[in-house]
């Protein structure tokens, strides 16, 4: 699947994309705000992504909709997909990317759930499992 066509399916285009480039970030460091771009459309952030990819940065998006450019709950309007980050440290998750995806098999299996789109970050894995309406935070919250 293409990174248009992926994000096209779970990023609301009326709503605001987030990219972070991550430059020397720290693990559990937060981001900076400042190091945001701002998109309303998958092809944009598609072809700023293979631009900052060439230059070596590290990339994340948010597949949130929201009505500001301030990524909070407060802010927070929608989302097309609901997503689980699954990681693969010796210090916490799965110890190997094998068991990390044995492991999203085996809980989709008992949620009765299809298998997720999944997303390679190196250090795990995001799943997602697109929705065909619009979630308000009220229905994905837990």
């Amino acid at each position: 699947m293409s990174l248009e066509k992926f994000l096209s399916l779970v990023a609301d285009p009326g709503g605001i994309i987030l990219c972070y480039t991550k430059d020397n970030m720290q693990v559990g460091e937060k981001a900076n705000p400042n190091r945001a771009e701002h998109f309303t459309s998958a092809a944009a952030l598609e072809a700023r992504a293979m631009e900052l990819t060439l230059l070596g940065c590290d990339l994340y998006f948010t597949p949130s909709r929201f009505d500001t450019r301030t990524r909070n709950k407060k802010a927070a309007k929608g989302a097309s997909a609901v997503w689980v980050d699954v990681d693969v440290r010796d210090d916490k998750g799965f110890d190997t990317h094998d068991a990390a995806l044995a492991g999203i098999a085996e809980f989709t299996r008992l949620a009765s759930l299809p298998m997720p789109t999944l997303v390679s970050t190196g250090g795990g894995y995001h799943c997602y499992w697109v929705c065909y309406t619009q979630l308000k935070p009220a229905e994905w919250e837990i």
